[in-house]
């Protein structure tokens, strides 16, 4: 008999809670306002997204930045702005029958004289695995001194 919550309403809650860390399984574009808070909230906490989409990362990157700017679209430069900002790493996966496969970690960067934000794959996959690209992390990775060769 309990009606529940909406999406909306559990983000808006766990905001309200300040947490370190919100952590968003299962995302859909079919509500982007419910994502508004998280974007526009002055110190928002640390997020992770997960959703699903196409095994075509252009297309990742493009339904997420789109997703930011429909969150607000009053806001929507800054949302796509508070977006690469809060989420700058993208890990996509894709399920393969034995498992979860890395297809491609990458990076939101901001260059200097550039208004927006470029992504830069920092690892790709082809037919024959996973690769590091040329492009190094802007962001402070803990990782060895000799990863990125």
């Amino acid at each position: 008999d309990d009606v529940g919550m909406t999406f909306g309403e559990q983000i808006q809650a766990a905001l309200e809670a300040n947490p370190s860390l919100i952590a968003l399984d299962e995302l859909r574009s079919d509500d982007p306002s419910t994502i508004a808070p998280l974007l526009s909230q002055e110190n928002a906490p640390r997020q992770w997204w997960v959703f699903r989409g196409t095994n075509d990362t252009q297309r990742t990157r493009t339904a997420l930045t789109m997703l930011a700017r429909m969150s607000d679209p009053a806001q929507s430069e800054a949302q796509v702005a508070a977006l690469t900002q809060r989420l700058p790493l993208l890990i996509m996966l894709k399920r393969r029958r034995d498992g979860l496969e890395l297809r491609e970690i990458g990076e939101w960067q901001f260059r200097e004289g550039r208004e927006y934000a470029d992504y830069a794959p920092l690892m790709e996959a082809d037919f024959e695995g996973v690769h590091v690209t040329k492009n190094r992390p802007m962001h402070t990775l803990d990782l060895p001194e000799d990863f990125w060769g």
